[in-house]
């Protein structure tokens, strides 16, 4: 490589418009948070909040520190773990006087896919969102994404409990005084549709899938790019960073 060029040295007045805010953002879920990939045995995990925090970073720009942390479990069940596994991640947080500014909660798949019941898991998934607000963060509510055999008759009593969870997400998200925003994950990243498009299965949706279930590593960018484009909007305030 050639000389390196000459940098100007910042100026006092110059670094006096440096500010030192911190947006503090929290993955939580389940794996499609963990970023688990389907299908390789020991594939690593490419989590979507990799993605997430790259663009906030781009965004923000220097004045703030992004900070995003990722909690997610593969496997996990909001009706058996995760609301306690969130108050206790929240109070520890709490004691290290660790404020986040949002966190992102994705759950629901593996409840629906053990046959537990739309109005239950809905009502789970609010509590998971109260508790996060009651430690002064705002949320995002990511809709359970679709998967590949969802159109199958044997599925559509699972289909028809996730549209419930999804609206009634995005229901509470309407209702929440902009303190929630909604994901809607389900429509923005489709999955293929195994039952009624095979084999005509469309290229550009399968390649976001790594198989029926989880994203592929180019699916969860695309994840962690539709869950920025929600928060946008609502993140970029000034003065709901600390």
């Amino acid at each position: 490589g050639g000389a390196r060029p000459h940098l100007p040295r910042p100026t006092f007045s110059k670094m006096q418009g440096v500010s030192n805010r911190t947006l503090r953002v929290l993955c939580f879920g389940d794996s499609l948070t963990k970023g688990y990939i389907g299908g390789y045995g020991g594939t690593p995990h490419a989590p979507y909040s990799d993605r997430l925090g790259a663009l906030l970073r781009e965004h923000h720009g220097e004045k703030t520190s992004v900070l995003v942390d990722n909690e997610g479990v593969n496997g996990e069940l909001v009706l058996e773990s995760m609301r306690g596994r969130l108050k206790s991640i929240l109070e520890t947080a709490q004691r290290k006087s660790i404020k986040y500014n949002w966190i992102v909660i994705c759950g629901g798949t593996n409840d629906l896919g053990h046959g537990k019941d739309g109005a239950t898991l809905l009502k789970a998934i609010c509590e998971l969102h109260d508790i996060a607000k009651s430690f002064g963060a705002h949320t995002a509510a990511v809709s359970i994404p679709q998967f590949g055999l969802e159109m199958s008759p044997d599925h559509k009593a699972l289909h028809e409990k996730k549209l419930t969870v999804n609206t009634g997400l995005k229901d509470y998200c309407s209702g929440s005084n902009s303190s929630s925003v909604f994901v809607d994950m389900y429509n923005e990243l489709p999955n293929v549709d195994m039952y009624n498009d095979f084999p005509n299965i469309s290229k550009e949706i399968a390649k976001n899938w790594s198989d029926y279930l989880h994203p592929s590593a180019l699916g969860y960018q695309r994840f962690g790019e539709i869950v920025f484009q929600c928060l946008k909007v609502k993140l970029l305030c000034p003065q709901q960073l600390n």
